[in-house]
């Protein structure tokens, strides 16, 4: 049955960014976990980052960045408007404005729209504009989530006020709920095609004003509270999908715009109709598994057919479905069956890139098990209806289906889109979606999201057409591992602004100055100084634990490097190697179950635990015959110190034809470089082990 792809890389997303960044992260008081998905259609596994506390206690640390009560004065402009210091946080200021749901109708129906301002930390400073910044969505509420825009915009409050708003049909602007949409965008259970006409339905709901939430009307909105702020000009940040609300407003304000810059963004004026048909990610997520696997020494020399991977695996289950029973960290031993949507979501899934390639290659030897573990993990999350206060699932439909071009007219009539749409799908071809079949990516992605959204009462389009913005400071960044947004989709933006600045960030996903430490100084430093980068950020800032392989028995298993005053025999050297993939593998494991502490279940074998709660730097692992390899036996403790991701492991050892043992092991298998490999101690039957393993 076909569906959408909706789980919980959110979650686990969640702890991958806190290990790898270990930042100290300015968070306003909001209901955590709040922010689901991004980039412009009802997706859960398209994520940005987002911390959780609750997910896990890693090293995060949640607190406010300056505490103190602000006031008007503080502004570097003077306010037309009501501000008073807001109720969660006094830090920042809030207030509202009317505007008209229709401005063609001004003397109609008004809305209250709400911003939240964070007024500039240095008395001296003489800027006298702001940063207005924006996450993307549509549909996701920023004065909630504003602590994220202080974290990626935090260096240049101390000269310039802070600015997100909540856009209309969002958050405190009048949240559109769509009752039936709410509850099931992102259930697994439901078929695309129920999906399709709740989002009909939802703009029948909104009735005359089904067109008034584009990307043109929110642009109207930003500039009218510049003025009711006072700011004769402003710069502005915005990710994902905020590139359309912000080529929106370029095209229109531009004469009150001082820098822009664009982060892994939305186009919406691609003749391609790339992001409708999300044509730009399936290569993009082959092209990930391949350079996640180069970037690990282990993985490289074990893989080297790691860009097909992700085609291989596709192709499997295409041809059949894997079905087996397989136990799964947090649920314990379930039947599993893998379709190709399954691997579809698969592959939006940071941690899972990794894993691909070596997933792929004991799929072709007949080794299931990693394949059906992966698979049972999305059900750890099982699909939770959001608030629409914090995230409309009515408001993504209202914006995307607005904005957005598709292969049909917007006054053609349902029919007759539907007949256009499978005409242009038959035109593209099977491979269109390479390395995915067309039918499990339509299914997936809903390539036909908007067939059945009313058509407009009066058209207001996201970006004027032909219209382009010229001789204004603009900065465009793309990650090299985002697939929520791949570069060749983002590089659509340089329509509208050809002379744009386009930043390639290397190891970094959505948005890339959630990742990047170089991308974020990159964008402050471009709003602070109006100067292209003169940094490249050719270094990745996240390097993907990689897993090289899934040996079965322990003389599969790479060979591990020998050091001086080392007695091993080669058998012994690759049970350490076994033992390090298994301790590997527990850490891993240990990210995507929810909850700070719980359960592990060895591929092969064996029980464990893992206890994020109990120690303020580190986590901790205990092992109980935990088999990764299935002749392999490892018992014991391991620990994660959150401070630079080091580890350490102190173990027993009990391996094939007696090679039994004892061994201590230090590493780093942190989320960004550098991966030092561990160095691992002991003795097997009664030989001196002194040897290196590759971390990654």
């Amino acid at each position: 049955m076909g569906r959408d792809i909706g789980t919980s890389t959110r979650r686990r997303a969640l702890v991958i960014f806190g290990l790898a960044v270990a930042l100290t992260v300015a968070f306003a008081p909001t209901p955590v976990g709040a922010a689901r998905d991004d980039a412009g259609r009802r997706h859960p596994w398209q994520h940005y980052v987002r911390l959780d506390p609750r997910d896990k206690a890693v090293p995060l640390s949640i607190a406010s960045a300056v505490h103190r009560t602000a006031a008007v004065s503080m502004l570097s402009a003077r306010p037309k408007v009501a501000l008073a210091p807001c109720a969660d946080d006094p830090s920042w200021l809030c207030g509202s404005i009317k505007v008209p749901i229709d401005r063609s109708r001004p003397n109609g129906r008004q809305l209250d729209l709400a911003f939240a301002v964070f007024p500039h930390t240095d008395p001296t400073s003489t800027a006298k504009d702001a940063v207005f910044a924006s996450d993307g969505g549509p549909g996701i509420a920023n004065i909630p989530n504003r602590g994220f825009q202080q974290f990626l915009n935090g260096a240049l409050t101390d000269k310039r006020d802070l600015v997100v708003v909540d856009h209309r049909g969002t958050g405190q602007s009048g949240a559109i709920d769509c009752p039936e949409l709410q509850q099931i965008i992102g259930d697994l259970s439901v078929a695309p095609r129920v999906k399709i006409r709740a989002i009909g339905k939802c703009g029948r709901q909104l009735g005359r004003d089904a067109d008034r939430y584009g990307s043109g009307d929110v642009a109207k909105d930003l500039d009218s509270v510049r003025r009711a702020l006072g700011y004769q000009r402003i710069s502005m940040y915005g990710l994902s999908y905020a590139g359309a609300f912000l080529s929106a407003y370029a095209t229109r304000f531009a004469d009150h715009l001082r820098a822009v810059v664009i982060d892994a963004g939305v186009p919406t004026t691609d003749p391609r109709h790339s992001w409708t048909w999300g044509m730009d990610v399936p290569p993009r997520e082959a092209d990930v598994v391949e350079l996640d696997c180069d970037r690990a020494p282990a993985c490289a020399d074990a893989q080297p057919r790691a860009g097909s991977a992700l085609a291989r695996i596709a192709a499997a289950v295409r041809r059949h479905k894997v079905t087996g029973t397989v136990a799964i960290s947090g649920l314990g031993t379930r039947k599993v069956t893998v379709d190709e949507i399954d691997v579809v979501g698969m592959a939006f899934d940071l941690l899972t890139q990794g894993e691909l390639a070596a997933v792929s290659q004991a799929l072709d030897r007949g080794d299931k098990k990693p394949l059906l573990r992966l698979a049972g993990e999305a059900r750890l999350f099982p699909f939770e209806p959001g608030d629409p206060v914090f995230d409309s699932a009515g408001d993504n439909a209202a914006a995307f289906c607005n904005d957005n071009d598709f292969v049909w007219n917007r006054t053609d009539p349902i029919p007759v889109r539907r007949a256009k749409y499978k005409d242009a799908l038959e035109e593209m071809g099977w491979s269109a979606f390479a390395p995915f079949s067309r039918h499990a990516w339509t299914a997936a992605w809903l390539t036909d999201y908007c067939l059945m959204w009313p058509a407009p009462d009066r058209f207001t389009p996201s970006v004027p057409r032909g219209a382009t913005v010229t001789g204004l400071p603009v900065l465009i960044l793309s990650g090299d591992l985002d697939t929520n947004v791949p570069t060749r989709t983002s590089e659509e933006l340089l329509r509208v602004f050809p002379d744009a600045t386009f930043v390639h960030v290397a190891g970094a996903a959505h948005p890339a100055a959630g990742w990047s430490d170089c991308a974020r100084s990159v964008a402050n430093d471009f709003i602070r100084t109006l100067q292209p980068p003169t940094t490249t950020c050719n270094d990745p800032a996240y390097v993907t634990p990689a897993t090289s392989a899934f040996p079965r028995r322990a003389w599969q298993a790479a060979e591990a490097h020998p050091k001086g005053g080392d007695e091993s025999t080669k058998l012994e050297r690759k049970v350490v190697t076994g033992t390090v993939q298994t301790v590997r593998d527990a850490w891993l494991r240990s990210f995507r179950v929810p909850g700070a502490t719980g359960a592990l279940r060895g591929l092969r074998g064996g029980r464990g635990h893992f206890d994020y709660a109990s120690h303020p730097d580190r986590a901790v692992t205990k092992l109980n015959a935990l088999r990764f390899v299935a002749d392999i036996a490892v018992s014991g403790k391991t620990k994660l110190f959150f401070a630079d991701n080091g580890m350490t492991f102190d173990v027993t050892v009990d391996g094939p034809h007696g090679v039994d043992g004892q061994l201590t092991g230090t590493g780093q298998m942190g989320f960004g470089p550098p991966f030092s490999a561990f160095v691992v101690t002991g003795t097997i039957h009664r030989h001196t082990i002194h040897v290196t393993v590759p971390a990654n």
